[in-house]
């Protein structure tokens, strides 16, 4: 494994969202650039199993904001590729300053 690919593969599993349910109309995630350099347009993925505590089974219901309270633009996508085309995931991105935390708010609307 090449070390650009190592670095690939620590940033995304350290991206990965850890998620707290405050309600049941929320989840707030974090996420976390351990690394001293910014990452720009950083992919985060939930999972349909990370937001069962929502309680929407239609994924393209699904919204994030940023700590400030904005939309972020997020889309709902199918990745077993299933005879239903069901999305399995909620993706959206943000940019990292160097060591930097964020959380988001996730919550399920029209």
């Amino acid at each position: 494994m090449t070390n650009l690919r190592k670095i690939q593969t620590a940033i995304l599993a350290v991206l990965l969202p850890a998620l707290a349910a405050n309600a049941a109309d929320r989840l707030t995630v974090t996420a976390l650039n351990p690394l001293p350099i910014a990452r720009t347009r950083q992919t985060i993925e939930l999972t349909r199993q990370q937001l069962a505590p929502l309680g929407e089974q239609d994924l393209a219901k699904i919204h994030v904001k940023d700590a400030a309270g904005k939309d972020l633009l997020c889309q709902a996508v199918d990745v077993d590729y299933d005879a239903y085309h069901d999305p399995d995931i909620v993706i959206f991105q943000s940019n990292f300053a160097p060591n930097e935390t964020k959380t988001f708010t996730v919550t399920a609307g029209r």
